[in-house]
């Protein structure tokens, strides 16, 4: 029995071999066993360290992805610190990026802990191998007491092996899985970042229109505070008495400083409330003047109080028209603010649909739309807070105007009382001169007028000495104009040699877009290719689809044949228990039975041998069968191997001929001779480089437009000066020629009750002198008229002048914003072309390498071991020759 049992397991042993030759192409299939387990072995660890090798590549690209993040943390900050004098609204996205990155980063120390714990088990099966090498070595000493135990744990161990490697290859695809997530994550916050320049680069405009809003109020109220001032001027002008004039003029200056500093209309509008009451305070005090002229009988004071009663009346109402013009702007901004409103509300209209027409169907990706709905509410909510904050300014506004409307209505009923009142009191002032003049005109102003011909005698040649003044002031301006259109024609010559300029880039850009054109045909042919090579590649992994499948049913029928193997074992096991029963009951019996127990034995030996032959004829069938489908396995294998190695030459082919034909192109672009030497500089340099020169010709434009207008301002001012003096000039003399009109009507009533003796005299002197007058006069207002056409003149020339250089600018400066715009959009095309292309090749290039090395796993399968034993009784040796015809009766063909 024991002869018989080594027999069967020297056998078993010679299937195992023949197996692993079948399963494994071995170029020297020696019989020993060591070597053959010693290769699986070393199989096994170069698959851990490829497993390795892929761990360090997911690290490296986790390391990238880190490299990134802070990439991306550097540029954010950059563009924070540029946004944050101007964009203070902001820093609840930021916020929200700043969480996301760490979440990123949590993520990323979670992969790096994934990792340190694959090393730990490869370690492990590091140890776990040496631990096996071992007990093999063990194993292969005792070959003549085999015992079923050594086998059952290598057998184990193996499995172990294999489930880890499954296991690892299941995390890795894990990893994979997880990295692509991040890296959707990574493409979402650069969206979000992209979406965030954009709202700051809308909001940037915004500020830049409120702030010429704003801009524009400064300009109105230091227009109106010049306003105020003169006003104060000429108040101050009035000959009051010390007291009142000191007392007044304190009062006045002050609130026309709070005036010019404060910016809010309340405080305008407090300001004119006191002016109010300070001018009702003065209009009491006027009173009070005319009480004592009347009882002075004084004429002359009388008269520049009406004056002073008319300009303050067309003070008055050119405060009016300001208040007016204050409501209007108060209006527009109203208006404005109900435009936005309602902007707003349809914004959020807009952004409440989007809320509810969110897809059912998206479910896994709530993760990541969770935190853009959280941005969302809070920027719907800081959206409500100002809704609120503008309604509360309407709301104010609104009073505002209310109060504004109710001040011009008060001020409107004051200055008609005050007209009536005015009207009253000048016909009471003719009653009491028309009453008083026949009593005390004559002394008084017959001595008096001698004093003003000669003051108005000295202010006409002082008005003289003016005009000549204005004259060389004049000349001086024509002066300043010849130069202006000198610096006008030098500039015209300037931007014709940019436009000659501009011109030879247009040029340039028509040649470089024949290139684009060229390359866009090379393009499109590699694209051709790579389809054609995504079509081979479908090809390649059908097949091998077929073949894992052809494969994988031949795995299913060694499994059938190992599961009768272990049910052979256990019977034999059975067998080897009963014969050792048997033994020792033989020993204890007596001698006489010992002869009909050798002939039993013998009987039995007979039937197991002849039973043992016919399962082993059999097995040898089936064992052929199996090796003929495992060679054509090997046969289309290595078809796929060489379809594979070439595929991958013609990609490299590609990438090569790809190289050649960028150095071609920047070879070319580089010998390309152009007709400018300008125009050779910028073909030689980058678009960055072109792009600098474009700014730094705009520059120098701009430049020569600030000093245009810091000369045009100048003069500007000039003119306004000579205005206001001009404007002084004519009315003191208007006054004067009033006072002038008004003396001979007197002397013509008081002429009657004189003598005739100093009637004869006087009169003709005084009609003299009035007549000299009155011709000096007339030829000083057609000089003053003749200095206004000329003013009018180089006025229109002065705006002319402006807007034809302003219209010259504006074409300039649209023509290099379109050229360069158009380039840039350009080389943004060509970038995302060359990046698509780019990234289609890697991944083709990733999936051809994992198919590789998934059809290189996929060829070693789990070898299992087992023993054929023979079994112990009748029933034991039928069934197992059932189960052996009912298996050799099943189809071993290939699908």
């Amino acid at each position: 029995m024991k002869k018989k049992l080594i027999e069967l397991q020297d056998e078993n042993v010679k299937l195992r071999i023949n197996e692993k030759k079948i399963e494994k192409p071995v170029k020297s299939c020696k019989p020993r066993t060591i070597r053959l387990e010693s290769m699986s072995q070393e199989l096994l660890i170069e698959e851990i360290k490829k497993l390795e090798e892929e761990l360090d590549q997911k690290t490296n690209e986790m390391n990238e992805v880190n490299e990134q993040i802070n990439n991306v943390r550097l540029h954010y900050k950059q563009f924070e610190e540029s946004t944050i004098e101007n964009c203070t609204e902001f820093n609840r996205r930021e916020s929200d990026l700043l969480k996301c990155l760490s979440n990123l980063q949590s993520k990323s120390t979670v992969f790096n802990e994934l990792i340190t714990r694959m090393k730990k088990k490869l370690i492990e099966l590091q140890d776990e191998n040496v631990k096996l090498r071992i007990n093999e070595k063990k194993i292969e000493k005792p070959v003549k007491s085999c015992k079923p135990r050594t086998i059952r744990l290598e057998s184990m161990s193996q499995e172990l092996l294999i489930e880890e490697i499954k296991k690892l290859e299941e995390e890795l695809d894990q990893k994979t899985n997880e990295m692509n997530e991040v890296n959707e994550q990574i493409n979402n916050v650069r969206l979000h970042y992209k979406q965030f320049e954009e709202s700051t680069i809308e909001n940037c405009t915004e500020f830049n229109r409120r702030e010429s809003d704003l801009l524009k109020c400064l300009s109105n109220l230091q227009s109106k505070s010049t306003v105020f001032n003169e006003l104060v001027i000429i108040l101050l002008n009035v000959n009051y008495t010390m007291e009142d004039q000191s007392s007044v003029t304190k009062k006045v200056d002050e609130i026309s400083n709070e005036s010019v500093k404060t910016v809010d209309p309340y405080q305008r509008i407090r300001s004119l409330e006191k002016l109010l009451s300070e001018e009702h305070q003065h209009t009491l005090i006027l009173q009070k003047h005319l009480e004592i002229a009347s009882k002075s009988n004084i004429s002359i004071d009388q008269n520049s109080i009406k004056q002073l009663d008319c300009k303050r009346s067309e003070i008055l109402q050119k405060e009016l028209d300001e208040k007016e013009e204050i409501l209007d702007a108060r209006d527009e901004q109203i208006a404005d603010l109900k435009s936005r409103v309602e902007q707003m509300r349809k914004m959020n209209e807009a952004m409440r649909a989007l809320m509810e027409k969110e897809p059912s169907e998206i479910k896994s990706q709530k993760l990541g739309t969770n935190v853009e709905i959280t941005s969302y509410k809070k920027e719907i909510e800081c959206m409500r807070k100002e809704m609120q904050i503008i309604r509360n300014n309407l709301t104010q506004a609104e009073k505002v105007k209310e109060k504004l409307m109710k001040d011009n209505r008060e001020l409107q009923e004051e200055l008609k009382l005050r007209e009536d009142s005015i009207f009253e009191q000048d016909d009471e002032l003719e009653r009491q001169q028309t009453k008083r003049d026949l009593a005390q005109a004559k002394a008084a102003e017959i001595s008096g007028a001698s004093c003003r011909l000669s003051t108005k005698i000295a202010e006409i040649e002082r008005l003289r000495a003016e005009l000549n003044t204005t004259a060389q002031e004049l000349k001086d301006t024509k002066m300043n104009r010849d130069e202006l259109k000198r610096i006008v024609d030098q500039n015209e010559d300037t931007m014709k040699h940019l436009g000659n300029e501009v011109l030879q880039l247009r040029t340039a850009i028509t040649e470089k877009d024949k290139m684009l054109t060229e390359l866009h045909a090379y393009l499109k042919e590699s694209r051709q290719n790579t389809e054609n090579i995504k079509i081979q590649c479908e090809n390649a992994e059908s097949k091998r689809i077929d073949v894992e499948k052809r494969y994988e049913e031949l795995k299913d029928r060694l499994t059938n044949k190992e599961q009768e193997l272990k049910n052979l074992r256990k019977r034999m096991e059975e067998a080897v228990l009963m014969s050792t029963t048997t033994n020792t009951t033989t020993n204890n019996n007596s001698s006489i039975n010992h002869t009909n127990r050798d002939s039993s034995q013998s009987d039995n030996n007979n039937n197991n041998l002849t039973n043992r032959e016919l399962m082993l004829n059999r097995r040898g069938f089936e064992v052929d069968k199996l090796r003929r489908e495992l060679s054509l396995t090997k046969r289309e294998k290595d078809d796929l191997y060489i379809e594979l190695k070439k595929l991958r030459c013609k990609l490299d082919k590609r990438h090569t001929s790809e190289e050649r034909s960028r150095k071609d192109i920047t070879g070319y672009l580089t010998n390309f001779n152009m007709g400018n030497t300008y125009a050779k500089a910028i073909a030689a340099q980058q678009p960055n480089t072109k792009i600098t020169l474009l700014n730094e010709h705009i520059n120098i434009l701009n430049r020569t437009n600030i000093e245009l207008k810091i000369q045009n301002e100048s003069l500007h001012n000039n003119v306004i000066d000579y205005q206001r003096r001009y404007r002084s000039i004519k009315e003191q003399y208007e006054a004067q020629l009033e006072d002038t009109q008004k003396l001979p009507k007197v002397l013509q009533r008081f002429s009657a009750s004189s003598s005739s003796s100093s009637s004869s005299i006087r009169p003709s002197l005084l009609t003299s002198q009035a007549r000299t007058a009155q011709l000096e006069n007339q030829e000083i207002i057609l000089k003053l008229q003749n200095a206004e056409r000329i003013i009018n003149k180089l006025r229109n020339e002065l705006i002319e002048m402006k807007e034809l250089h302003a219209t010259q600018n504006i074409t300039a400066m649209e023509c290099y914003r379109q050229q360069v715009e158009l380039f840039r959009h350009r080389h943004f095309e060509l970038e995302e072309a060359a990046e698509k292309e780019y990234k289609i090749w890697q991944d083709e290039r990733n999936q051809l390498i994992y198919q590789a090395e998934e059809a290189r796993i996929s060829n070693y399968p789990d070898p299992t071991l087992g023993f054929l034993v023979r079994p112990t009784s009748k029933q034991g040796s039928q069934d197992s020759l059932a189960s052996i015809n009912d298996y050799s009766q099943r189809s071993f063909t290939l699908p």
